[in-house]
């Protein structure tokens, strides 16, 4: 698979057979990179670490429902390697209050941020002022409606089979750059 350092946009969604370390060594070569969607995906917090690090054109990054992950795990690697960060989707994510406090530290040029399905995060009062000072315009929240979300949220209940495989999905990937639209 190759891939031109002028791709724009990436899109994985289901990623069961693509491997940390192939999208580790390709992250460098997407410098140009503006949005990155993985949705559905078993990811190393390595992963999102270089993805930020390699792409620092990166303004958006959607991270839904990733597979197996743990509270707030990929938190700080977002905060660390995103600064940049205009628009944040972390739709189904075991993120805390802990956890979005360390990425609004980070990423202080949020105008958008997704937190539906996020149900371990309870956010109060000085939290919601916190978003809405640091000038996110939209904000979603973990108990918003979800009827605009473009996959089946339902069969992500049984996260993944005894044997590890994920085939509730289909394998297929969609990469976009910017002269496909």
């Amino acid at each position: 698979m190759f891939f031109g350092s002028d791709l724009r946009r990436l899109r994985l969604v289901d990623c069961a057979r693509v491997s940390d370390d192939g999208l580790i060594e390709i992250a460098p070569r997407l410098y140009l990179l503006e949005e990155l969607q993985l949705c559905h995906c078993k990811l190393s917090t390595e992963v999102v670490q270089a993805f930020g690090d390699g792409c620092p054109q990166l303004e958006s990054f959607r991270l839904n429902y990733p597979r197996g992950s743990g509270f707030d795990e990929y938190a700080l690697p977002i905060a660390k390697s995103m600064p940049q960060l205009r628009h944040l989707h972390l739709f189904g994510n075991k993120l805390t209050k802990d956890g979005l406090r360390t990425i609004l530290d980070g990423c202080t040029r949020l105008e958008s941020l997704d937190l539906r399905q996020c149900s371990y995060l309870f956010l109060d009062a000085d939290l919601l002022k916190r978003c809405a000072d640091a000038g996110i315009k939209k904000l979603r929240l973990p108990k918003d409606s979800i009827d605009d979300y473009e996959y089946d949220v339902e069969s992500l209940d049984d996260e993944e089979d005894d044997d590890g495989s994920d085939d509730d999905f289909s394998d297929d990937s969609d990469l976009q750059s910017s002269d496909e639209e």
